[in-house]
């Protein structure tokens, strides 16, 4: 995509959940519905919004792109510090988001997540169903992602290398693939897992409410699922 100069570009990665819940419900009441997200780092020259100088950046996968930003700073240097401006139009590659889409879905997974029910989700090209695990879960583990990677988003994946994991990862079919685990007491469940049909994709997620990192690992997984190609 060309990305024409004066554009913002928002690096997240630093942002709690709560901080990147409001950016976005901030971005959807500033009427940007559909937002670019990076899948593959790019090169563009920009500079810092707090700096003058201007320098060779790397917009790397789940930045945010805004293009053509009308009042948009203002409202959002109160939540995200790191805002660059693209000085010079470049080529992302990215995908969009719909933010009506995805904040209603979040927001329906966190209901069932904070009553430790089940829930059940469906639009046009894919179903959603969530399950509470009421179990003490610790590390999550991801495994895969399905437009852009997410590792950054946990502190550690070594666990990936344990052989009761590796055991679990090969024995799935082909057609149930797993995105991520968590570590229940000594074994490892599924916590994210997507299957792809002629007709709809089904995403399935069994959380834990005490598993660290558990809300920012669903909110970004969300974004990575319901990217548009």
């Amino acid at each position: 995509m060309r990305i024409p100069r004066g554009s913002l570009i928002i690096e997240p990665y630093n942002l709690g959940f709560n901080e990147t819940y409001f950016l976005f419900k901030q971005l959807l009441r500033l009427n940007y519905r559909f937002i670019d997200i990076v899948i593959y780092p790019n090169y563009y020259i920009g500079r810092r919004i707090d700096l003058n100088s201007i320098h060779q950046y790397i917009a790397a996968p789940f930045s945010i792109v805004i293009v053509n930003p009308i009042n948009v700073l203002e409202e959002i240097t109160s939540i995200v510090k790191e805002i660059y401006v693209v000085e010079k139009d470049a080529w992302i590659d990215s995908r969009k988001v719909d933010l009506v889409d995805f904040i209603e879905i979040l927001e329906q997974v966190f209901n069932v997540l904070n009553q430790c029910s089940t829930g059940v989700f469906e639009r046009e090209d894919y179903v959603i169903e969530v399950k509470c695990v009421d179990e003490d879960c610790s590390d999550i583990i991801v495994v895969d992602y399905v437009n852009a990677p997410l590792n950054w988003i946990v502190e550690n994946s070594i666990l990936f290398f344990e052989k009761d994991l590796i055991n679990e990862v090969v024995s799935r079919k082909p057609v149930e693939h797993v995105l991520s685990y968590v570590k229940c007491s000594d074994r490892y469940i599924p916590l994210l897992v997507y299957k792809t049909s002629l007709f709809k994709t089904k995403i399935e997620y069994f959380i834990s409410k005490n598993c660290k990192s558990i809300e920012k690992y669903i909110l970004w997984s969300l974004i990575d699922i319901l990217l548009k190609k």
